[in-house]
């Protein structure tokens, strides 16, 4: 196999495990919300999440 065909494999195998650690991310954050919206998480995770750079509350709103 060609160093440049490698490279492109590498890379196609990254950029789609970033697009699933994205939705991981994102489906995570939802849950998080969910939890807060029914008053089920503890102040010491709601002041954490609130720490995170561009964290909401409102979906989308990050």
């Amino acid at each position: 196999m060609s160093k440049v065909k490698a490279k492109a494999q590498e890379a196609a195998k990254s950029q789609a495990a970033a697009r699933r650690t994205d939705a991981e991310i994102e489906k995570w954050a939802t849950e998080q919300r969910s939890l807060y919206a029914a008053g089920k998480l503890s102040k010491w995770k709601i002041k954490m999440l609130e720490k995170i750079p561009g964290w909401s509350w409102s979906e989308g709103a990050a």
